[in-house]
């Protein structure tokens, strides 16, 4: 029989709304661990607390393009060539013959990704005519001293949960981005899919950064792909191209921004214009509008981002056939969804790679609890990336403010998972763009602010191996991550009594930009008897030893016969909690409790569990309905270890 907090868990985990994951998360008081998790405080609330600052430009000349025609446009008269390119209004303002290149000036109003767009689909060789810079990529922009997660030198930055206003770092707790820019700002070719609340593409430090799609504004639906003007990408809940809200009484409608800047905010903007630079600054950003801002109490500030799974499939399909290399998902939900899941290996089929904040819930998802695993980030597939949050000190992320007040354990936010979170990255105190409706730039917390890290640094991956594709990229980012010495992050302060050691990620560092541009592509997250890929094969007895939180997992699989009677049993230690559950035929994941689970006689993989406090020994009885491979799982709960053994005879 399961424990009385894991059924409430079942019950509770009806379908619903896919939730953000808060950008700013702050707690209050405290309870102790709890049977359903490590039990969250009362008191969660948003911590808005950014500053004011300006704005910015992008990083080539505005109005041109240089293209390179073939020899027999080439020898055609300048208006002639002009035609030929099809860009209304453009003339040739410069000619390189040597090389065979031609300067454009484009005619007023027209962007130069569009510009590009339209060359390219004629088969034009064309790039924009970029600012050229020293190998050593130190910005000019005006904040960013105070973007420690791409260079940490130790100096003190703000902190999103004052007081303190600001807090000194650990110097090089950073993801060496400037290292990594001398190898290049990434290519406009490289297209990052942030799938979120919206972005102001209006924003003086990302109009420059969008993917511009063959679809004019004005139009109808020129390039044919079902979407009237969507040129920057497309909001699905309103069927239409307006990618932020125009509610301007809704203060805090700003994660998605938040999140492109993070990923490709523009670099070297002149004083005064500019403060922040994204991670992959050259790259292009695709926006897919799939979740609403909802203020539910009025009181002019947003309380939740929600979407659904319609939508969110709806902006899957549309980055899958529109060229998206990459997709950023900062948001996720308890509830597995095999339509979820199939879409997401669709795309990795395509090479598509999925960057996915491993959730702010403070919680292991290599177990099940009210709130983990959080999907999508637990799938086990080769083309997600799951991410923690780490902070200026190579910590797993706690609130700055809160921690100066209180114990660590209780200002604990990220995620963790040993075999399902795969690496960390800056999410706390993260600086970046916001709406141009408030603030320009705040400072924010969260998975959600460590996500986007990862997928610029993906990009800048992406771009310099073109032909590289999803399981390739994810190999470079984990095989390279960095690990620091002192081992700081395999320590984790979301338990009281200090700080735990373990492996609390996949890779136990975090992500390194410099050094992923040419990490090794050898298979960094090998099948493991944790999961269900990689289950062992049982006989009848097995023995085998759980330790939290470093292997929480055991799996077994072994061919029943359809009408036999079974009885499963486990024998764990006395004083210890393990857990026992059974899943059916053509199980995925473990923790595969889709909808049907929650609902009498309704689909489910999960066939029997005993999961009752402090108690390791257990038997379940079932008759096998069909003849067909199962799965027998062991999990130790938190801080649980010991040796145990497992039988499956007839009963």
């Amino acid at each position: 029989m399961l424990r009385t907090a894991a059924a409430a868990l079942l019950l509770a985990l009806t379908p619903s709304a896919l939730i953000a994951q808060p950008a700013s998360v702050g707690r209050t008081g405290a309870e102790p661990v709890g049977r359903a998790g490590v039990a969250r405080a009362p008191g969660w609330a948003p911590a808005l607390v950014k500053p004011d600052l300006g704005a910015s430009r992008g990083s080539w000349v505005p109005g041109e393009v240089l293209v390179r025609m073939a020899p027999r446009l080439a020898r055609l008269s300048p208006s002639a060539r002009t035609a030929a390119v099809g860009l209304p209004g453009a003339r040739i303002k410069a000619s390189i013959p040597a090389f065979g290149v031609q300067v454009l000036k484009l005619s007023d109003g027209m962007p130069v990704e569009a510009a590009l767009g339209k060359l390219e689909n004629k088969g034009v060789q064309a790039e924009p005519n970029k600012l050229i810079y020293s190998n050593q990529v130190m910005p000019s922009d005006e904040r960013f001293v105070d973007l420690w997660g791409l260079h940490n030198t130790g100096r003190t930055h703000p902190v999103s949960d004052p007081p303190p206003s600001r807090a000194g770092g650990q110097s090089d707790s950073d993801i060496d981005a400037v290292q990594a820019w001398k190898k290049g700002l990434g290519s406009p070719k490289t297209v990052i899919a942030v799938l979120d609340a919206g972005v102001d593409v209006s924003h003086p430090d990302l109009d420059q950064s969008l993917w511009v799609n063959n679809d004019p504004p004005g139009g109808g639906d020129d390039d044919n792909n079902g979407y009237n003007n969507d040129v920057n990408g497309w909001n699905f809940p309103g069927n239409n191209g307006t990618l932020v809200s125009s509610d301007t009484r809704i203060i805090g409608f700003d994660h998605g921004t938040h999140v492109a800047g993070t990923i490709a905010a523009e670099i070297n903007s002149p004083p005064g214009e500019g403060d922040v630079v994204g991670v992959c600054p050259g790259c292009s950003v695709m926006v897919l509008r799939f979740m609403k801002a909802i203020d539910s109490d009025g009181d002019g500030s947003v309380d939740v981002m929600v979407g659904n799974l319609k939508n969110l499939l709806e902006a899957l399909a549309y980055a899958r056939s529109q060229g998206a290399d990459i997709i950023n998902a900062s948001f996720g939900s308890p509830q597995y969804s095999p339509l979820e899941r199939a879409a997401f290996k669709k795309l990795g089929r395509r090479g598509i790679l999925a960057v996915v904040a491993a959730g702010n819930a403070s919680l292991d998802n290599d177990l099940v609890t009210s709130g983990s695993p959080a999907y999508p980030a637990s799938y086990t597939l080769r083309n997600i990336v799951s991410v923690a949050a780490s902070n200026h000190r190579d910590h797993l992320a706690y609130y700055t403010g809160c921690a100066t007040r209180l114990a660590r354990y209780r200002c604990a936010f990220t995620n963790w998972g040993r075999t399902s979170v795969d690496l960390a990255a800056p999410g706390v105190d993260v600086l970046s763009t916001t709406p141009r409706v408030g603030k320009d730039y705040r400072t924010f917390n969260g998975t959600s602010m460590a996500a986007p890290h990862v997928a610029g640094v993906a990009g800048l991956v992406k771009s310099s191996h073109p032909s590289w594709g999803a399981r390739s990229i994810k190999n470079a980012l984990l095989n390279s991550a960095d690990r620091p010495g002192d081992g700081r992050l395999r320590k984790l302060w979301a338990l009281p009594g200090g700080a735990w050691r373990g492996s609390f990620t996949v890779s136990n560092g975090r992500v390194n930009a410099a050094a992923a541009r040419s990490g090794s592509t050898k298979g960094a997250t090998p099948r493991h008897d944790g999961g269900i890929e990689g289950a062992r094969v049982l006989r009848r007895r097995a023995s085998g030893h759980v330790i939290w939180p470093s292997d929480v997992n055991d799996v077994y699989k072994k061919r029943l016969v359809r009408g036999r009677r079974y009885a499963v049993s486990l024998d764990g230690p006395r004083g210890t909690d393990f857990d026992l559950w059974v899943w059916k035929q053509k199980t995925k994941e473990i923790w595969q409790l889709e909808n049907g689970c929650f609902r009498r006689r309704g689909s489910c993989r999960l066939l029997r569990a005993s999961a009752e406090p402090d108690k390791s020994d257990a038997t379940v009885f079932f008759h096998a309905r069909k003849s067909a491979v199962h799965y027998f799982h062991v999990s130790a709960w938190v801080t649980n270890r010991g040796r145990y053994t497992l039988t499956v005879k007839r009963g």
